[in-house]
């Protein structure tokens, strides 16, 4: 690659597209999240590592409704670490229901384990 269009041309040539050649903007970011998976485990789903005897787990089914219907993608497995390390500890709403442990009544008890 020499030039900006040499770069511009070979990303237009690895675009999911659609029969009618309209882009799959579906398939895309989808296409992008497989490509970091792939180089953060060594393996593409189903096949051998490279340093380890594991496998890729396949993918997790995800669902968006969006205003012109729902919207399904695949997100890669890990068998370790996390997709998005970037990920926030997930907060238990103050008054909600927490399983058997009943209510939360006060949100910095629970975080302190009292």
């Amino acid at each position: 690659m020499d030039s900006i269009a040499d770069a511009v041309l070979e990303a237009a040539a690895t675009t999911p597209r659609f029969e009618d050649g309209f882009a799959n903007v579906r398939k895309l970011p989808l296409q992008l999240a497989e490509g970091i998976a792939n180089v953060a485990m060594g393996a593409r789903a189903g096949q051998l590592c490279e340093t380890t005897a594991s496998r890729r787990n396949g993918y997790r089914e995800h669902r968006i409704a969006i205003c012109v219907g729902t919207l399904a993608h695949r997100v890669p497995k890990l068998r370790t670490g996390e997709l998005f390390p970037g990920r926030r500890a997930r907060a238990i709403p103050v008054g909600r229901p927490r399983g058997r442990g009943g209510i939360v009544r006060d949100r910095h008890k629970h975080a302190q384990g009292a």
